[in-house]
């Protein structure tokens, strides 16, 4: 679940929101006149979007490192299988 709030809101109700997130798993998106200004999200949603990322770049080197790829195209002709394994899954 998402819900939306004003920053002027979140600052007020700090300990409501945190717990929100963290214990029931909502998503909060925070607005600033009315504009989409930043997202607080759980823990476990962080987790899925950084470490796919870390992933590739562990990916990409080693394909450089053992002579798979160059430093200008370091996934080499794999690139496509590379990207459809390692990228992250949206989150929900």
């Amino acid at each position: 679940m998402t819900e939306k709030i004003s920053t002027a809101e979140a600052r007020s109700q700090f300990a409501e929101v945190i717990n929100q997130v963290a214990y029931r798993g909502v998503r909060i998106v925070l607005t600033k006149h009315d504009k989409e200004v930043a997202a607080v999200i759980p823990i476990a949603d962080l987790e899925k979007l950084a470490l796919p990322q870390a992933d590739w770049v562990v990916n990409a080197v080693n394909k450089i490192k053992y002579g798979q790829g160059s430093a200008l195209d370091p996934l080499g002709p794999s690139r496509d299988s590379v990207l459809r394994t390692t990228a992250p899954d949206p989150v929900n």
